[in-house]
């Protein structure tokens, strides 16, 4: 039994959200933060490298295709676009506007 649960996990991975991960910084990030864990990379770009497993192709100016992007089940999320997120429940505040 033991050679059956070699490469499985014992504990899930937390999901980290890189928001405009396909950039510098983002890649670096990626790179420390793959082995513990599991990266959702958002972005517009594309990424070049197949790699990344984990990518949503989001416009972080459309707040509803951002919201709808962040997985429920997120832990954190990176904020690298130089944009800032406001917090749902400020977004509440401004539909009611």
């Amino acid at each position: 039994m033991h050679f059956l649960m070699k490469n499985k996990p014992l504990v899930a991975r937390k999901k980290v959200v890189l928001i405009g991960g396909l950039g510098v910084i983002g890649k670096i990030l990626q790179k420390g933060f793959s082995d513990a864990y599991e990266l959702v990379v958002l972005d517009l770009a594309e990424p070049k490298a197949k790699s990344i497993r984990n990518y949503v192709k989001t416009d972080v100016t459309n707040i509803d295709q951002l919201i709808t992007a962040i997985p429920d089940d997120a832990y954190a999320l990176i904020n690298l676009t130089g944009l800032p997120i406001m917090p749902p429940f400020q977004m509440q505040r401004l539909s009611l506007i």
